[in-house]
């Protein structure tokens, strides 16, 4: 399955964010300064020459005396950071923020992924009225580079779209590496993804097979989700409205599978499930339960997700989301060595359904087997079994 990944950056993020704050500054050049660097700049301080990456000392001869430049504080954009990403989480489950302006999305699970793409740009753009740079390819540097070079396009793109960019621009090779491609007179992308592994293995070892995979989109570089993150959320949107069962409960399946690996990964479980469906009218509906047994494995996640969702298709369906709060990590124990495990393991649960039963039923409702006593006789006619081999 092809990978769709898309990168968006939402423009004077910063700067924004500031003269809304303080609209005095709209009318002076206006720097926000990280790492001794330009961060971000508005339109009156570009004017002057100021840009994104230039050195904080350039930038104060270019603005003279006039203009403000501010320290970027994480604090002063969390909430607006927080907004942006909740829009982004209607659309995939799969977010990962590579800034407080910029995130990756995975849309791969989607049907129709460029249609969720500019469902998500006319969603960011309706609400946030910002400028946003956004690009779409099969691994993460083929999509920022689309989203860098040509700003905003509704189309995947792929290394061959890149063959005449300066090899510069190959981001996932090191910096010493790309120097060292250019020395050896592979000035562009087009150049580099020509050249067989055996060349790159012998010229650059090791790195050799990552120059490979970079070029040839088979670089395993996954968006890792991570916004947001308390939570697991999973999204399907349909280009039309779906109307027979079957494929919803596809779906759900799929769904289920996800959340399942995703909560290994974190090493994390949930105990309740909040489902969302839209209507082909654009209505929501969100409904929720909880479960005694906590979700981690696909077989508990898919049985949830069918008892949360089995009554609910009465109409056709635009999209379905289900979301995971308040995870908590995985209680895991350990049995002694000179035990088997598996057995050990079954002791905490054991007291634990038992603890419940006591408490609904009474202490001597139900006994594990260990806490019964045997008659003496009985107890004396097994000892002499096991000693004598007499069966």
């Amino acid at each position: 399955m092809r990978r769709h990944i898309l990168f968006v950056a939402l423009d004077r993020f910063y700067v924004r964010e500031q003269e809304r704050r303080t609209p005095a500054l709209r009318k002076e050049p206006l720097v926000i300064s990280r790492d001794k660097q330009v961060f971000d700049a508005n339109v009156e301080a570009r004017k002057l020459g100021v840009f994104r990456g230039l050195p904080l000392e350039r930038a104060r001869l270019l603005m003279g005396s006039t203009g403000t430049i501010l320290p970027w504080k994480a604090e002063d954009y969390s909430e607006l950071q927080t907004r942006w990403l909740d829009l982004c989480v209607e659309h995939s489950g799969a977010v990962e923020p590579e800034d407080q302006h910029a995130a990756y999305l995975d849309l791969s699970a989607h049907p129709d992924p460029l249609f969720v793409t500019q469902a998500v740009i006319d969603r960011l753009s309706a609400a946030l009225k910002h400028a946003i740079r956004y690009g779409v390819g099969p691994v993460r540097w083929i999509a920022k580079t689309a989203a860098l070079v040509e700003g905003a396009s509704l189309r995947s793109f792929c290394v061959d779209d890149f063959a005449e960019l300066k090899v510069e621009l190959l981001a996932p090779v090191s910096e010493a590496d790309r120097q060292r491609l250019h020395f050896l007179g592979y000035r562009k992308i087009g150049d580099v993804s020509r050249l067989p592994l055996s060349i790159l293995t012998r010229q650059f070892g090791k790195e050799g097979q990552r120059i490979y995979d970079a070029v040839n989109e088979s670089l395993f570089d996954p968006v890792r989700p991570s916004y947001p993150p308390d939570s697991l959320v999973e999204r399907m949107i349909f280009e039309s409205a779906m109307e027979e069962l079957e494929p919803l409960q596809s779906a759900l399946i799929e769904m289920a599978q996800r959340l399942s690996q995703r909560l290994q990964e974190r090493q994390a479980q949930a105990t309740e499930v909040i489902g969302e469906v839209v209507w082909e009218t654009d209505q929501k509906e969100s409904f929720s339960r909880r479960f005694t047994k906590p979700l981690r494995c696909p077989r508990s996640t898919t049985a949830a997700l069918g008892l949360l969702f089995t009554h609910v298709f009465s109409q056709p369906v635009k999209a379905i989301g289900v979301r995971l709060p308040k995870l908590e990590p995985v209680r895991s124990v350990q049995g002694e060595l000179i035990l088997n495990g598996k057995e050990n393991l079954r002791v905490p649960r054991l007291d634990s359904a038992l603890a419940r039963v006591h408490a609904t039923f009474g202490e001597n409702s139900v006994l594990a087997a260990s806490k019964i006593v045997l008659p003496r006789r009985e107890r004396l006619l097994k000892e002499w079994r096991r000693a004598t081999g007499w069966n």
